[in-house]
């Protein structure tokens, strides 16, 4: 397998120069704890180790390296409701994050914004960034055939752009509109432009979800991560990926 190849898995920019920007994706995609402050070797060693005894840590990018990595990576269809269950997964190990030095940023918060087309340095409403994020991570956990995922930071246009094809075909994606029928693992847009991943089905006319940019009164302005429950009256649509 060669480096356009795995860039192509890891959805980073594809130049065919495995720097610290496939690094990291490589890292983010193996579990590797990232360690930023080691030099380019030494971050492939320690990726290395992850891949087996096949692979000898030695900081350099060869074939036999290359074809264990993208061995590892490659690209398999998940089981019915495997992916949808890493969604939620995903979104529930995040709660608790909070924004850090003023409105709409943080290191974990541009995190999530860099799951979007925009720029992640900057402030800007990220519920939809939290989405896309989920999404995802989901992707390069579970290494499942891609599909065009979303990137959009407006939480309506996960449904009316994303969702219906506007970016690129989505063929696992359906749109859901009777809020009775959510399942763990479905992207929930709201009537009050706000976005989450639900992580409880319908019950007694509500929802669980894990949102970000929310707070502890549910604002779709808030500074947080956070589960909240939501009454079916305020769903607009649910989208379920179905791999």
């Amino acid at each position: 397998m060669t480096v356009s190849e795995i860039q192509a898995i890891l959805d980073v920019t594809i130049d065919g120069d495995f720097g610290p920007v496939t690094t990291g994706a490589a890292e983010e995609a193996l579990g590797v704890v990232r360690l930023p402050d080691l030099i380019l070797p030494d971050r492939i060693r320690r990726i290395q180790r992850i891949l087996g005894a096949q692979v000898t840590a030695d900081g350099i990018l060869g074939p036999v390296t290359l074809a264990a990595l993208g061995q590892r990576l490659r690209p398999h269809t998940a089981e019915p409701g495997e992916f949808a269950t890493l969604i939620a997964a995903t979104a529930e190990a995040e709660i608790g994050v909070s924004e850090e030095g003023g409105n709409n940023i943080g290191e974990r918060v541009n995190t999530y914004k860099a799951a979007t087309w925009l720029d992640p340095e900057k402030p800007w409403a990220w519920c939809a960034a939290f989405v896309c994020y989920c999404v995802k991570q989901a992707l390069l956990k579970q290494h499942i055939q891609a599909f065009t995922r979303p990137r959009t930071a407006g939480a309506w246009d996960l449904e009316t752009g994303w969702a219906s094809g506007k970016y690129g075909q989505v063929p696992g994606a359906r749109i859901i509109r009777k809020p009775s029928l959510a399942r763990r693992g479905d992207i929930v847009v709201y009537t009050f432009s706000h976005c989450g991943i639900v992580t409880a089905p319908f019950s007694d006319g509500y929802i669980t979800a894990v949102e970000g940019n929310t707070n502890r009164a549910g604002s779709r302005e808030g500074d947080g991560v956070f589960k909240k429950y939501r009454s079916s009256s305020k769903i607009r649509s649910l989208i379920r990926i179905t791999q």
